[in-house]
């Protein structure tokens, strides 16, 4: 057992231990130009800078550390294009990692080898290496295996608690260290090492925590709003179908009608009259026949909607091959798809450039869905969505989101691309060998 006195960590392990915990933070997030250049510069900042507090004296021990935190922070926000509320958090998670991997690669090479009088500079620096590989691969691992799930925007209130519980962890961890020279001391040297490492950890768990949390949170606001517009979607095609009925009763009575019309002397109620059968006609003119009731109600509302926007929608569609899928599924599905593509469409200038494509077919055990419009512009994507070019962006990817939710579902791929001027959405869905 150790009795005497660790030595302090060198600043050289230090620096270079916030340097490399900088790199595991930076590694999820969204990167800037030339960051890796940035990176190393800042690098060699840090060692610097640690080196320099070093020849400070004790009262300016807290400045120093303050010193060295901050230019921890200038190098996750030359690297990152991130917000700085994520920057932010990203600097607690930082310094309390970088905290935790001196401090325990610093105590195992102090009981394996220092109090056992190895000492040389070359054994130090080997076995500091090797702990910071291992430490921050491993930490590295887990910070990218959590940036496979959509990365969330930090909110003020997650941003103040990351910082206050890497004050509180770092207050804690180098409590042993204060008490060591009154009378209130915690234990042995050993003792506080292994209370400060254990804090650091506490810090690094309380941050994941936190994380997950968050993460909870964001997914059922978001399992929430894809839930109301599957809802929302499939009110309309209830809706659209009980409106479908009424139209084709109406038509029953078209000669009825037009006998009346024929006999009104007013010209002017004639008028009318004429106008309210021309709007039924149309409605009714936009009606679609694939084979499935449940796709023909939504293209029929579709389509209804695009004709009034002056938008032309060609469907050419074998309506049998959607038999295995949920009538909700299907209104959703293409319900979200028709949305954006007529949203889009809709702000062309040019009417004769307003053009929607849908094609369902079945190839072989497989279900092919494509959806294409004209696009004047590419669209910025965020992942493998596109970016909202709307000014409210709170519900913005929900539609996507949803289609993507139902592909899933059926063990499907959906993949989104711009070529020559068109946006094309395309779903492709296995059959089931029950329906084949």
């Amino acid at each position: 057992m150790i009795t005497t006195n660790l030595p302090d960590i060198p600043r050289f392990y230090t620096a270079i231990a916030e340097w490399l915990a900088c790199l595991v933070v930076l590694l999820p997030l969204a990167k800037k130009p030339h960051w890796r250049l940035n990176f190393v510069l800042c690098g060699l900042g840090q060692v610097a800078l640690q080196l320099w507090c070093g020849t400070w004296t004790l009262v300016l021990w807290v400045p120093g550390m303050l010193l060295n935190v901050f230019w921890m922070g200038v190098t996750i926000w030359l690297g990152s294009e991130a917000p700085l509320a994520n920057l932010g958090y990203a600097l607690a998670k930082a310094f309390i990692f970088a905290e935790f991997s001196a401090s325990i690669a610093w105590q195992l090479y102090c009981i394996f080898f220092w109090q056992n009088n190895i000492r040389a500079s070359w054994l130090t620096a080997i076995v500091m290496i090797v702990a910071y590989i291992i430490l921050n691969v491993g930490y590295g691992w887990l910070n990218r295996r959590d940036s496979h799930v959509e990365p969330i925007t930090v909110g003020r209130s997650a941003l103040l608690s990351a910082l206050l519980t890497a004050l509180i962890v770092f207050a804690v961890a180098n409590l042993g260290f204060l008490l060591a020279r009154t009378q209130f001391q915690l234990g042995n040297a050993t003792t506080v090492f292994v209370f400060r490492t254990l804090v650091d950890l506490c810090g690094l768990l309380i941050l994941a925590l936190q994380a997950d949390s968050q993460q909870e949170s964001r997914l059922q606001d978001e399992l929430s709003a894809i839930d109301r517009m599957f809802q929302t979607q499939y009110d309309q095609y209830t809706a659209y179908k009980a409106s479908s009925k009424v139209i084709r009763r109406q038509f029953h009575d078209l000669k009825h009608q037009m006998a009346v019309i024929l006999q009104e002397d007013n010209a002017d109620v004639r008028s009318q009259y004429l106008a309210e059968l021309n709007d039924a006609i149309n409605t009714y003119s936009a009606t679609i026949s694939t084979g499935n009731a449940v796709l023909d109600t939504v293209l029929s509302q579709k389509n209804a909607t695009a004709l009034a926007q002056h938008i032309d929608l060609t469907c050419f569609a074998d309506g049998s091959a959607l038999a295995f899928m949920d009538a909700m599924d299907i209104a959703s599905l293409f319900g979200n798809a028709l949305d954006n593509a007529i949203e889009s469409v809709s702000k062309i200038p040019d009417h004769d450039r307003r053009l929607i494509e849908v094609r369902i077919a079945r190839k072989l055990d497989l279900l092919v869905l494509s959806f294409k419009n004209v696009s004047d512009s590419a669209p910025e994507f965020d992942g493998d969505i596109p970016k909202t070019t709307k000014q409210d962006t709170t519900a913005h990817g929900y539609g996507l989101k949803n289609i993507a939710y139902i592909v899933r579902k059926y063990n499907g791929q959906m993949t989104i691309n711009v070529k020559d001027g068109w946006f094309m959405l395309k779903v492709i869905v296995p059959i089931p060998q029950s329906v084949k």
